[in-house]
């Protein structure tokens, strides 16, 4: 369903305001909601309808007393949306919000990489909430990020679709340069991992974890039901992880 620009400045405009620590939609007069934040009421209303639709696609949801509060999924559109009115280069947009950490993935040395904790669906799977467990196992989203860090070490996929710069991603070779040592091991793991999983389960890994792409935005180009990416994710990455833990127990 196409929306009106007026609909996409007020989910700009809501899901800003929702992002700020502490705040929530609570029901207000005429069937609308208002904002509420450390139990002071803004004027400002909105209509239920609004509400209903970021409902139904994942950009709020219930807290323990059952109101609305803006989801990761909401962040994220709400970070993109701000970047996208302010005109900032993409670069630019996704560094601010990447973070260098000390990962030490699965069968491999500790070293720095690049998370994107606002847009990957492996973090936002990954991350336990409040009322509920995390969605994906320890195992499974290490497999993932391990499969992301292969895949961008092997130059597979395009740079500005990744989330993790392995070593070496950034200032590599040009293209069509000869490969090293280490690009030629990373497409030969990625090669055994994709061929291991089979293709029931490769086009969602290389999706997810190559290109980053979104679980809706999976849905609609595959014409899956809603909600189902996120399941089949699961059954990929759990197959993935019995591939790698297979192979170290072989070495």
């Amino acid at each position: 369903m196409e929306h009106s620009p007026a609909f996409h400045r007020q989910t700009r405009h809501l899901l800003k305001l929702l992002s700020r620590e502490g705040t929530r939609l609570v029901p207000g007069g005429m069937g609308g909601y208002v904002l509420e934040r450390h139990q002071r009421r803004t004027r400002e209303s909105f209509d239920a309808s609004l509400i209903a639709a970021l409902a139904r696609n994942d950009l709020l949801e219930e807290d323990a007393q059952r109101n609305h509060v803006i989801s990761d999924a909401g962040r994220a559109h709400a970070a993109r949306a701000e970047a996208e009115a302010r005109k900032l280069p993409l670069d630019a947009f996704r560094h601010q919000h990447l973070a260098a950490e000390a990962a030490k993935l699965p069968g491999e040395k500790e070293r720095a990489v690049l998370r994107d904790h606002g847009e990957s669906a492996l973090t936002l799977l990954a991350r336990a909430r409040k009322d509920a467990p995390a969605f994906l196992s320890p195992a499974e989203s290490d497999a993932g990020e391990r499969l992301r860090a292969d895949m961008t070490m092997a130059a597979l996929v395009p740079r500005l679709t990744t989330n993790l710069s392995a070593c070496g991603a950034h200032g590599g070779k040009s293209q069509g340069a000869p490969l090293t040592d280490q690009v030629v091991a990373a497409r030969q793991r990625v090669n055994r991992a994709m061929e291991a999983v089979g293709e029931e389960f490769s086009g969602i890994l290389f999706d997810i974890c190559g290109l980053n792409m979104g679980l809706e935005a999976v849905e609609q180009q595959r014409c899956w039901p809603r909600r189902s990416a996120k399941l089949v994710l699961k059954l990929a990455l759990g197959c993935l992880a019995r591939h790698y833990a297979g192979r170290r127990s072989a070495a």
